[in-house]
């Protein structure tokens, strides 16, 4: 396979396996070509999308790979405008508790996968939410491997 999907992989089987950590019940899965309907993200969803990979060199012998991941937090929501905002903000925390989560840890299986950072810029899609009431919040972690 190839790298970046890899991590992606390790990405998701860490949120699996610690999925009872968290304070809500959500199924990860890596998708390639992240595209969904409205009437499919009742529950949450947990999207984890390879995104970039960058090569420069590190020795004259060894190259550094900067891999970029995106975990994307998605939720159709209903409800009064009060409810809407007090979803938004369990759905912040909870996306939060994912950046906490992932931030320096060793991923199973890609231990030569360094945690760089994590980016959550915008914090959720403010147009998606008053458009179509979905909650849309995008993590994107760096991470190092150098070979």
């Amino acid at each position: 396979m190839s790298l970046v999907v890899d991590i992606a992989e390790a990405v998701k089987n860490e949120l699996s396996m610690h999925v009872a950590e968290f304070a809500e019940t959500f199924t990860s899965e890596v998708k390639l070509l992240p595209k969904f309907d409205i009437k499919d993200l009742v529950d949450l969803c947990v999207i984890v999308v390879p995104k970039s990979k960058v090569i420069e060199p590190e020795t004259r012998t060894e190259t550094n790979n900067e891999i970029q991941i995106d975990i994307g937090v998605l939720k159709k929501l209903e409800g009064t405008q009060n409810e809407i905002d007090e979803q938004v903000i369990e759905l912040l925390s909870f996306t939060e508790s994912i950046s906490d989560f992932l931030n320096q840890r060793v991923l199973d299986g890609e231990e030569n996968a360094r945690w760089m950072k994590t980016e959550n810029d915008p914090l959720y899609g403010k147009e998606e939410l008053h458009n179509s009431r979905v909650y849309i919040s995008v993590l994107t972690l760096t991470y190092e491997i150098i070979n």
